[in-house]
């Protein structure tokens, strides 16, 4: 159960990071090659709610829930 937490919030943190450069190209490439920086710093879209909720996306609930529950499943025959 330890290394099964442990991968889900390693696995919701690099989501969030993803979300989080994800949104800065978004905002980068709105912009007119003049103003391009080419900074390439996410720190400003990278909140502690993106964190939970790529915790509890759809794909790491459904991926990481149902290990759980299966795990749960096996550890009460045993």
């Amino acid at each position: 159960m330890v290394v099964l937490t442990l991968f889900w919030v390693l696995d919701s943190y690099y989501l969030s990071r993803e979300r989080g450069f994800v949104c800065l190209y978004n905002q980068v490439r709105k912009k007119g090659e003049s103003e391009i920086d080419f900074a390439m710093s996410a720190r400003q879209f990278t909140r502690a709610r993106t964190w939970i909720s790529s915790a509890f996306s759809s794909t790491l609930l459904v991926f990481y829930g149902g290990l759980l529950v299966i795990h749960v499943i096996i550890g009460s025959f045993l």
